[in-house]
């Protein structure tokens, strides 16, 4: 894809992105449309960089999608992600979101699509019909993205079982026909009311706090399958580049739009070039081995082990194909290469990271959960260890229920205790916490406290 004279002067160059860190830029394509896209929204504000990725992925699946192609791999299916955001309040979830859902609308706009966003409140019934509005007839397809500012919201309202079900058969690609009672009278009234979902393929993305979907998730969210067809964002601060006044940009935003629309031309030739031909995005043979050894075997790890998250390991494997294809299409190819699947690897590497910090706390008790959060505080800390101190002001409750937690890490063995003795100075010796390992349950049952070697504080004061 060309960089015109415009895009120069205005900044933009493909490789690296000044406001995005390295770690995160090696799970995204580093030219083309989404590169553009990641770009611009990184400038606008101080959203986590994964945030802008997890929000413009569905976009570019439904722009591949609505216009008919498939991803090359086993029966051959059309590209959609699921994604949910989950930080704290004022990371930059919502506005993320919101950056865009604006951008792709204003690019469907020129194309005279209809905008595909759906936010997804009301009933089960209210979407399906929201959704069968989208229907291009032209080309025979449905192609919606769904969103939701509060994702909790979806799980813990009364009824919603049948919702979190649907849930699951859309990001499948299924359950695209219904028969209710109402439907059948108000077809009866000659009203407009749908009962099929024509070959629908139904994007998503969510957003939550951390705090609020644990209260609202169970075990049956995680293992009735729900949470393994969502890849998952976490902001944790690590990559947010606060900046003191946020601004669209225009110069910078005209310009990604520019090179998005460039793409949109881009595919409208290859539709042309292949007429009537299966419109198929290629998979090539060093993709397969790549993935094999990567994503595979830690699949095939967690069956054995009967890891809780196994299924999430195994959809990884769809997705991974998912997201290669989406990124080598943005950059004007129809083929996989490697390099794009080890970026969607890397990526996908990160969200199973992220759930697996979630999933031990996904229907534990209130203490389960503190302790969680404790063995988390205790383990950035390193081998140095982290005081009480630094506990009390991470979890914010009473010394009893703080000595309970630290007691129950170290009877499971998640941490070690340490007590560091100064032989220069009177007063009681410092007592400090340490991980076992990056989990927990991965260290022996503590018997004891372990005594480190004596630290002679004279020689500080000399």
């Amino acid at each position: 894809m060309n960089v015109d004279e415009t895009a120069k002067e205005a900044g933009y160059k493909p490789g690296p992105i000044a406001d995005v860190p390295d770690g995160i830029y090696d799970s995204f394509p580093p030219n083309g449309a989404l590169h553009a896209y990641l770009w611009w929204a990184s400038k606008t504000t101080d959203a986590p960089a994964y945030f802008h990725i997890a929000s413009i992925l569905s976009a570019a699946c439904c722009e591949l999608a609505r216009r008919g192609w498939v991803i090359g791999h086993g029966q051959h299916y059309p590209p959609r992600l699921w994604t949910a955001m989950v930080a704290g309040p004022g990371v930059g979830k919502s506005t993320a979101i919101n950056t865009a859902r604006e951008f792709y609308t204003d690019a469907c706009g020129v194309w005279g699509w209809p905008d595909p966003y759906i936010t997804a409140d009301g009933s089960t019934q209210g979407l399906f019909e929201a959704m069968a509005r989208l229907h291009d007839a032209e080309r025979d397809i449905t192609c919606a993205i769904l969103v939701r500012e509060e994702f909790s919201v979806l799980l813990n309202a009364k009824r919603r079982d049948d919702l979190a079900i649907s849930l699951c058969e859309w990001a499948d690609g299924r359950h695209h026909q219904r028969h209710t009672r109402g439907l059948q009278q108000a077809q009866g009234r000659g009203e407009v009311a749908h009962q099929e979902l024509r070959n629908a393929v139904i994007s998503a993305t969510f957003v939550t706090t951390e705090r609020t979907l644990l209260d609202a998730a169970t075990v049956q969210h995680m293992e009735g399958g729900l949470f393994s067809r969502l890849d998952w964002f976490n902001g944790l601060g690590a990559d947010v580049v606060p900046k003191l006044h946020h601004t669209q940009r225009p110069v910078e935003r005209a310009v990604a739009l520019d090179l998005w629309k460039h793409w949109q031309m881009w595919l409208d030739s290859e539709e042309l070039t292949l007429k009537d031909q299966p419109k198929i995005i290629e998979v090539s043979p060093e993709c397969e081995k790549y993935l094999e050894e990567t994503l595979f075997m830690d699949y095939e790890r967690a069956l054995n082990n009967q890891n809780p998250l196994t299924a999430n390991y195994k959809r990884a494997l769809t997705h991974a194909y998912v997201i290669a294809g989406v990124y080598a299409m943005s950059c004007a190819r129809r083929q996989i290469q490697p390099g794009d699947m080890h970026r969607a690897v890397n990526l996908l590497n990160y969200c199973l990271g992220n759930i697996g910090r979630m999933a031990p706390e996904v229907g534990s008790s209130p203490l389960m959960r503190a302790a969680n959060r404790a063995f988390e505080t205790i383990r950035l800390a390193g081998e140095a260890g982290a005081p009480r101190t630094s506990l009390y002001r991470r979890l914010q409750v009473p010394k009893r229920e703080l000595d309970l937690i630290i007691e129950t890490l170290l009877d499971e063995g998640s941490i070690r205790e340490t007590v560091t003795v100064s032989t220069g100075k009177p007063g009681r010796p410092a007592v400090r916490y340490a991980a076992s390992g990056e989990q927990r349950y991965m260290g022996p049952t503590q018997e004891g406290k372990v005594i480190a070697f004596p630290v002679d504080a004279t020689k500080d004061a000399k």
